[in-house]
This record gives structure tokens, sequence and C-alpha cells, in this order.
């Protein structure tokens, strides 16, 4: 979730593949509650290192694909 928009793109595309089964009308509203729920929370890393180091751009990332949903 925290590295870069082109490799964040990759594994959100990963992510559908994996969910093919359901048609987008099925597939979107959970993806948007899922994303929603991760920026929802207070701290999506726990430990410090990994907050420091991931959570911007985490957050920047899910909120980006959210928007693209």
């Amino acid at each position: 979730m925290g590295q870069g928009w082109e490799n964040y793109s990759i594994y959100a595309r990963n992510i559908r593949k994996e969910y093919l089964i359901y048609p987008d009308f099925i597939y979107k509203p959970g993806r948007k509650k899922v994303l929603g729920h991760f920026l929802a929370m207070k701290r999506i890393f726990k430990t410090g290192f990994f907050f420091e180091k991931f959570e911007e751009m985490a957050r920047e990332n899910l909120a980006r694909e959210l928007d693209r949903l």
C-alpha cells in the first residue's frame, strides 16, 4: 500500500483479478467499502517504523484508487 503509485496500481489490478468472478456493479461498492475502512482508521500501520515510512503514501494511494472507482 505504501509504495509509489505505479506499484500500487499493479497491486490494485491484481486484487481486481482475484475477484473477476464479481461484475463491476458488485465489486466496486465492496472495494470502496474496504478502501474507506482503511482510510477511516487512525493509523493503517501500527508500528512506528512502518507508520513513518509508509502511512502517508498508503493513504494517498487508497484515496486515489477510491476516486478512480
